[in-house]
């Protein structure tokens, strides 16, 4: 997809963020039944070959400018991560993969983070959320690295305490996603870096779905015609599936974005709910930018990264890092992407796959 627009006209903010959306596909290998840690050696070595002759195809494709992997890049200083295991990053979605069902971090996985990043391995959370919704979480953790946000549209930065990196949507792709909300009539959100505007709910259902929304505004439909939007939400009880939302949407506004859908119930406070979910963002690789900005960042190649999660929104992190790893508690789609499945979220099985990892 085409790179963002000028902010003036809805496009990127950030200097930074020069990439167009990019995938690559690979084929999904079969359950290793050899111990863990001799598993992910095998698949670390063979990726990390890969990215040290592939990437650099890839950085010409997304627009990247090539250089050192550490060091110095246009007289700066990169930040730089000591290795301590077989891989030097690990990456983390939160709601059904670190959230249990209360939405809670469970201690022993809490614990095995804290210990993960003092021993040198940069650990990072990667979330759909925003960076309101995030920051109580991240913060709890005492995690120092920067959160990826919005589905990677953006990037929230602990140290400077807001976003570092965002893309916006173009005026174009909102005027169409808004003339779709009122052709269908759906429940539909619209965030910014600092609100988050939702239609009145109309049923108890509607109500619910918006429960646990920090800071919202509901609105009249025109208000919802805001400028730097980075994340545009359909809730629907009519789709029976959220894939077929997402369609439909893609369809109507034919502009450039990146689409994730998911059911509602997915979340731990809405596990009761029928709603299916479609978000829109500006064309990015969706999660899979956190793969580009830890390379960018602290020079760690893909292949020397792991990356955990549960759902459809984290394929692209999937494909991107150098092992993936399913929650047993995830969606199919992303159960088979994955390189290992383990425990569902409601159990230590992060913390043991740490200890067995790293």
């Amino acid at each position: 997809m085409p790179a963002g627009q000028a902010r003036s006209r809805g496009g990127r903010r950030s200097d930074a963020l020069r990439g167009q959306a990019h995938s690559r596909s690979r084929q999904t290998p079969e359950h290793a039944s050899a111990p863990w840690a001799e598993a992910h050696q095998a698949i670390a070595r063979a990726r990390d070959v890969e990215s040290r002759g592939a990437r650099q195809g890839l950085r010409a494709t997304a627009g990247h400018s090539t250089g050192a992997r550490r060091g110095r890049r246009n007289g700066r200083r990169r930040p730089t991560v000591a290795v301590s295991s077989t891989y030097e990053a690990l990456l983390l979605d939160l709601d059904g993969t670190l959230l249990d069902g209360r939405g809670e971090v469970r201690p022993r996985n809490r614990v095995a983070l804290c210990e993960l990043e003092a021993r040198g391995v940069l650990v990072m959370i990667v979330t759909g959320r925003s960076a309101k919704a995030a920051l109580p979480i991240v913060e709890g953790l005492g995690l120092t690295a920067p959160t990826v946000v919005f589905n990677g549209a953006a990037v929230y930065c602990p140290k400077h305490r807001g976003l570092i990196e965002e893309r916006v949507l173009s005026n174009a792709a909102m005027g169409r996603a808004l003339a779709f909300s009122a052709e269908r009539d759906l429940l539909t959100l619209v965030m910014t870096r600092d609100r988050k505007l939702a239609l009145e709910p109309r049923t108890d259902a509607e109500s619910r779905a918006l429960r646990g929304l920090v800071g919202l505004e509901l609105v009249d439909r025109a208000e919802l015609a805001v400028e730097y939007v980075l994340r545009v939400s359909w809730l629907s009880a009519s789709h029976a599936h959220s894939g077929v939302l997402a369609a439909e949407v893609e369809a109507h506004v034919a502009h450039p974005a990146t689409y994730t859908h998911f059911p509602l119930s997915l979340v731990a406070e809405h596990r009761e709910s029928a709603m299916q979910v479609c978000d829109m963002h500006a064309p990015c690789r969706g999660k899979g930018e956190a793969l580009r900005f830890v390379e960018e960042r602290y020079g760690i190649l893909p292949g020397r990264v792991a990356a955990v999660g549960d759902a459809t929104n984290d394929l692209e992190m999937f494909e991107a890092s150098g092992f993936a790893v399913c929650m047993g508690s995830g969606m199919h789609e992303a159960r088979t992407a994955a390189d290992l499945v383990i425990g569902d979220h409601d159990s230590d099985a992060i913390a043991e796959w740490i200890a067995e990892t790293f």
